[in-house]
């Protein structure tokens, strides 16, 4: 008896949630290359869909992967009858050099469209190639190069991090001793694959702010494990 009544008043409360709780109204916030009716198609959250019976990590889930620049997605109940959708895009941080044109990833790796043309202040990487790309999915170099597309990553986000990134032109990843990547158009610089990015990206930004602004040449760090130092290579007058 005591069963019964738990299941019936359990029954109770099932049929007002399906009957009562319809969402009514769909607000989206922090989207900007998409719009609020493209985030919602996206979730395939509906009107009359039942508040709390939907599976709202799966409805982000599906922002995630069917809006590229979309990096993250979270999706809130507001009762009465109110679905509130929270995006946080992204933007193109570096271009991977393919046959084909340019795939665009996020500082985070995400895969956001393939294009024939890199965007401003993106920089390209060149001597590796995505392996089975696809909108949406994570940069990956192949299994063997796990450490690799784990240190372009860091490279990308430190760069940012230093307000750095647009100055970078271009990316060599294809020297097994050495990540070459030029810098505001007027130095090169070469580094082992296992640095401190971190210290790095500080160094050459102290370096190149105590230089006069038409001082060019290389920034090599090769010596840096061995000997403790940087070496500046300025160019030949008129090279």
């Amino acid at each position: 008896m005591k069963l019964l009544c738990i299941l019936l008043i359990a029954g109770a409360v099932v049929a007002a949630l399906t009957v009562f709780f319809k969402v009514q109204s769909i607000t989206v916030s922090g989207n900007a290359r998409y719009t609020s009716e493209e985030v919602v198609a996206a979730s395939g959250i509906e009107i009359e869909d039942n508040l709390f019976l939907l599976n709202k990590y799966s409805a982000a889930q599906a922002i995630f992967e069917k809006l590229p620049y979309v990096e993250e997605a979270t999706i809130n109940r507001a009762l009465p009858d109110t679905i509130v959708i929270t995006v946080r895009e992204c933007a193109a941080a570096a271009g991977v050099v393919t046959p084909d044109g340019y795939w665009l990833i996020s500082e985070n790796g995400k895969l956001l469209e393939r294009t024939d043309t890199l965007p401003s202040g993106c920089p390209s990487i060149t001597g590796v190639e995505p392996e089975s790309p696809a909108l949406s999915a994570q940069l990956s170099l192949g299994e063997e190069k796990t450490l690799t597309t784990e240190t372009l990553l860091t490279l990308v986000r430190t760069a940012g991090g230093y307000g750095m990134l647009a100055g970078i032109g271009s990316v060599d990843l294809s020297d097994a001793e050495a990540i070459t990547f030029t810098y505001l158009g007027r130095f090169t610089v070469r580094l082992p694959w296992d640095s401190d990015l971190d210290y790095i990206f500080r160094s050459v930004q102290d370096l190149v702010n105590g230089l006069e602004s038409n001082e060019t040449g290389e920034i090599n760090y090769m010596l840096l494990k061995s000997k403790g130092e940087m070496h500046f290579i300025p160019s030949a007058p008129g090279a």
